[in-house]
């Protein structure tokens, strides 16, 4: 059972309630004694009129009243008022019956203090309206949340949901703020339009909103249904912008139903995050309802962003360089730097593990300036001896269409005075979808400086034709799946070989990874297909063993 705790404001309000009524009373004791206009009452050695020291508890009274309605402009000034209202009674009765007309000056105060009341509640109202309302989409913030949710916790079978638009920021760099304001206050009335009585819609902050759905509303449905609505087109007209905008919200949500184990709205609201970041982890446009081995999940994910920290700062951070080589004769074009993490315990963290919790937060941005200094810091020396080798680093889809990479990347080049020629950036299909057009802007000014773009991963996406003539990459590599295939039927082969081609069309290198048997090898002597990778002619090495492979 839920104990209910009193707070400070009501304390306050059930002592200055006390104070005015006690005050009143002693007023009406008194006066029935002294009703002789002008009665003087002895104060020590001063004789003060009896009306003046009424007049000063009356006062009192009404001050104590506009108190109560500053401590509350609902129950406060209720009682405030009625306080008010029996005290201008009576002083009428005074008036009427005592034939006291001394106290007259105190009924016009009674009303001049109801006047005030009723102006101190209306801005307080107001005051609390705009404290729990988001301005920018008129919703209820983050505050208007937590007040709304905390009389549900423990008395209710209410569910709550938190929803993140994933690609928002996006809009905002390439927009720029207008546009993504709008963007969100479409989405709010999206949202609530889908709700409608189920329900109530809230702006958390930044892209992310919550939802509280009333009792017995299958709240993972509904959500799944918002979902769906909000990832079809919005378009908002923007000032300065010759186009309408287009946005097509990439979210996920997270579904908590309320129950007797959630006993606070923090843990209510920590239940809501796990579930949105659990539903992140798998992927786009999901909703995840929580479970209690989320939680679990959860602490994991903290381990491993304190882990990711730790070997920021104290260069925990290793790497291990695979050869890439040319077909055509075996020779060296050049290595790939693969990033690990030595864990607490001296072993081994895959990147498979730390990059999905870095790309949860800019942890992966510090991650991609890390890649880049210590490659190109433990490679400068080399490539002035091998000047055509080149140096392949993999780079996030939020750093790579971040304004400022591109500054990022001469800052660290001519600190560690790297050629940029001996320089390959690696982005997935993925990077196109992110924030596209600084991307295509970042990727030509990467190529005026002399650094190779290689596409990774390619055949995994959604990249189309159109896309990849925009990308203008240097080298197209095509991912182990597809790699896999080619020994098990001609179709398979002549798929893989028509990529190469399409690549060679486009004026790129084409690279296969993830080539693993001498019969595969064979197979590709034969296609349109320049270089490889893989354990067939050479696993991940040291850095050391890397040079010797040069020598």
């Amino acid at each position: 059972m839920k104990k209910a705790r009193i707070s400070k404001k009501q304390i306050a309000m059930v002592l200055v309630t006390a104070l005015a009524i006690i005050i009143f009373l002693f007023i009406q004791i008194n006066s029935s004694k002294h009703v002789i206009p002008g009665e003087m009452v002895p104060l020590g050695r001063i004789m003060i009129p009896m009306n003046s020291i009424q007049g000063l508890l009356q006062n009192i009274i009404l001050m104590s009243s506009i108190c109560l309605a500053c401590l509350d402009c609902n129950k406060g000034f209720a009682i405030g008022v009625t306080i008010t209202s029996v005290s201008m009674l009576s002083t009428i009765i005074q008036v009427a019956v005592g034939k006291n007309h001394h106290v007259l000056p105190g009924f016009a105060m009674c009303i001049l203090t109801i006047a005030v009341m009723c102006v101190i509640s209306y801005l307080l109202r107001i005051a609390q309206r705009n404290s729990v309302t988001d301005i920018m989409t008129g919703l209820k913030n983050q505050r208007g949340f937590l007040y709304t949710l905390e009389p549900m916790i423990g008395k209710k079978k209410n569910a709550i949901a938190y929803y993140l638009l994933n690609n928002y920021r996006a809009i905002n760099d390439e927009y720029g703020h207008e546009a993504g304001d709008r963007i969100l206050k479409v989405v709010g009335k999206k949202m609530q339009s889908v709700i409608g009585k189920d329900g109530e819609v809230f702006r958390i902050g930044g892209a992310v909103f919550s939802i509280i759905y009333k009792e017995g509303v299958d709240a993972e449905a509904k959500t799944k249904e918002i979902v769906d609505v909000l990832s079809e087109k919005t378009v908002v007209a923007v000032e300065g912008v010759e186009k309408p905008v287009e946005y097509f919200a990439e979210s996920n949500a997270g579904v908590v139903y309320l129950n007797d184990r959630i006993t606070s709205k923090d843990q209510a609201v920590k239940c809501a995050d796990v579930a949105v970041m659990n539903a992140t982890q798998r992927g786009m446009n999901i909703v995840a309802l929580y479970d209690e081995t989320m939680s679990l999940e959860e602490i994991e994910i903290k381990k491993t962003e304190q882990l990711i920290n730790k070997g920021l700062k104290e260069e925990k951070f290793f790497f291990v360089y695979q050869p890439q080589y040319f077909v055509k004769d075996k020779k060296i074009r050049g290595f790939e730097a693969l990033i690990r993490l030595e864990g607490d315990d001296g072993e081994t963290v895959s990147p498979a593990k730390f990059i999905p919790v870095a790309e949860r937060s800019t942890l992966v941005n510090d991650i991609d300036k890390y890649v880049l200094r210590y490659v190109a810091r433990e490679f400068a020396d080399i490539v002035k001896e091998y000047s055509d080798i080149r140096v392949s680093v993999n780079i996030s889809a939020n750093g790579f269409g971040s304004e400022g990479f591109v500054d990022t990347v001469k800052s660290i080049m001519e600190e560690c005075k790297f050629p940029y020629e001996n320089l390959e950036i690696e982005i997935t299909e993925y990077s196109m979808s992110k924030n596209q057009e600084v991307t295509k802007r970042n990727i030509e000014e990467l190529h005026k400086l002399g650094v190779y773009i290689a596409l990774d991963d390619f055949g995994t996406g959604y990249t189309t034709l159109a896309k990849l003539l925009e990308l203008k990459a240097n080298v197209l590599k095509i991912d182990k799946s597809i790699v896999d295939t080619i020994e098990n039927t001609d179709v398979n082969r002549k798929f893989v070989n028509t990529i190469g081609d399409m690549g060679h069309l486009l004026n790129c290198e084409v690279l296969l990874e993830g080539v693993e048997t001498d019969s595969q090898l064979e197979y590709i002597k034969g296609m349109a297909c320049d270089c490889v990778q893989g354990f067939v002619w050479g696993r991940p090495i040291s850095f050391e063993e890397a040079i010797a492979k040069l020598h």
